[in-house]
């Protein structure tokens, strides 16, 4: 009995050494592929937030400019983005932030430590401070075995990725050029940011993580625009004014206490 015990003990340390080992070495890998990510010297604007800003400026059409939102990404996931790209692109001068209501919703969450985490934390996994990996880890004990395989795919993913195409960078990506609003999905849409159980509520944390972004521009003497892109008239009808409230002070308090953030809307 202690010969299988031993023998089983040291099967689960072998595992547990040779998946931190690879979790070293893909975190290595794709922090380098950050830090060595150069955005040309004549881009001066930077276009990031969620599928809000994704879909809606073809840099190709903006001068001097890059997009690199990408969907699902809830405003946690873009400081830790933000951070190095400004760091080692010192030619980005403005960032052109996506921040709307559905931000500032509980729903979010669910992108971070929530059932949809599974899909979209390993994109960033890698790229998180450390307390940051174990947090999300703990958050997703429930599902540690899918979650683990998802992010070593992804992370072994991001080392052969070619041209740049990280998962975690995005850009510009639209193929709802032909389609028109529909009631039906809004309302669905609707529904699930502002009115389920978990979403009735503010994501504290996004709301930390805007304030940080704030921080981290003004230490990288970079201005910030909080972008509030268009929304159709029937959704926005629809948002429960506690939201549209709580995020307007949001926005005045950012701009009164940093001249250089703007609100655009």
């Amino acid at each position: 009995m202690r010969l299988f015990l031993t023998k089983t003990g040291f099967f689960f340390l072998t595992v547990l050494s040779v998946f931190i080992l690879a979790l070293l070495l893909l975190t290595w890998t794709n922090n380098r592929a950050l830090k060595n990510y150069n955005i040309p010297t004549e881009i001066s604007s930077l276009f990031i937030g969620d599928s809000h800003v994704e879909k809606a400026f073809n840099d190709a059409f903006l001068p001097n400019s890059i997009n690199l939102a990408k969907h699902g990404e809830s405003t946690y996931y873009t400081f830790f983005k933000l951070g190095p790209i400004l760091k080692n692109n010192p030619s980005i001068k403005k960032v052109y932030l996506g921040y709307s209501y559905h931000n500032i919703s509980a729903y979010s969450n669910d992108n971070i430590y929530g059932t949809r985490s599974i899909n979209i934390a390993p994109r960033y996994f890698f790229i998180l401070s450390f307390a940051e990996k174990l947090s999300m880890i703990k958050h997703n004990k429930n599902k540690l075995p899918a979650f683990f395989r998802t992010i070593i795919t992804t992370g072994v993913n991001n080392m052969f990725v070619k041209n740049n195409d990280f998962s975690f960078l995005g850009g510009y990506n639209n193929n709802y050029n032909t389609t028109t609003a529909n009631k039906k999905s809004m309302d669905k849409r609707l529904t699930l940011q502002y009115f389920e159980k978990d979403a009735n509520d503010f994501s504290f944390i996004n709301i930390n993580y805007l304030n940080k972004i704030i921080a981290l521009c003004k230490k990288e003497n970079v201005e910030l625009i909080i972008l509030n892109t268009p929304l159709h008239p029937y959704y926005k009808s629809r948002i429960p004014p506690k939201f549209i409230e709580k995020y307007d002070d949001l926005i005045i308090k950012s701009t009164n206490s940093h001249s250089s953030n703007t609100f655009v809307s």
